[in-house]
């Protein structure tokens, strides 16, 4: 991924957009993301990327020398998409991962499902979402557990088909996580993720260790999450 100077990059009239522009043509990014906990945000990127439609993460070289993070506007009309559901729908479960699981709960879907919208943190088109700024994420061990009674509220709202869609991602991250594997994929990531930054990644930092270390414990606690939202998904079907 290309590292660019902040000079190097070009705004919009903030009055008019939120997006700025680079001198590349066609790349656009998210001007309220000169974020903090950017290494976080990058490192839930990475580890989503392929299975949640996620916003890539940018390492530019701001002030004196201080790093700042951006991510790129995705082009959502080159997003493939589950053709069952559409993009509204999606996003409506993929908020639902993130919130539960990630204590990543500042992303809402809009109330209607219009061409092109932006919503807290997600960009819906007529084809595709994208979600972006994970700052929350860095607060992954605040997490107070999941509030059953809200839970079974939004489960009971969607329908079959999104229920077996919701299941499907649940079943993939799963995958994802699980084993030596898992714990393997998620060392790679955090690796390359802070020889990027150069800095080190708060969730991982903030794991209690245990045997294996605190990769290993963050695989704990994400599969424990992961698991308990898809029993409890099973059981309400």
């Amino acid at each position: 991924m290309k590292n660019l100077s902040e000079s190097e990059i070009v705004p919009i009239d903030p009055s008019q957009s939120s997006l700025i522009t680079d001198q590349v043509p066609g790349a656009t990014f998210h001007t309220k993301e000169y974020f903090r906990h950017g290494p976080d945000q990058m490192f839930l990127v990475r580890l989503l990327k392929g299975i949640i439609p996620i916003s890539d993460i940018l390492c530019i070289e701001g002030d004196a020398g201080k790093e700042k993070y951006l991510s790129y506007e995705m082009p959502l009309n080159n997003i493939s998409t589950n053709g069952a559901l559409k993009p509204l729908a999606q996003a409506e479960l993929d908020v639902l991962i993130l919130d539960y699981v990630f204590n990543d709960c500042d992303h809402a879907t809009p109330v209607s499902d219009q061409s092109e919208v932006e919503r807290s943190n997600i960009m819906i088109g007529k084809q595709a979402h994208a979600f972006f700024d994970f700052e929350i994420f860095a607060n992954f061990w605040s997490y107070k557990g999941v509030n059953k009674e809200y839970l079974l509220r939004d489960f009971t709202k969607f329908s079959k088909v999104q229920a077996i869609f919701l299941a499907s991602r649940l079943d993939n991250l799963i995958e994802r996580f699980s084993g030596a594997a898992g714990v393997d994929f998620i060392k790679s990531v955090a690796e390359s993720v802070e020889k990027t930054t150069g800095d080190k990644i708060t969730v991982i930092e903030k794991a209690l260790p245990v045997a294996g270390g605190k990769t290993v414990a963050f695989q704990s606690e994400l599969l424990n999450r992961l698991k308990k939202m898809k029993a409890f998904l099973d059981f309400v079907l």
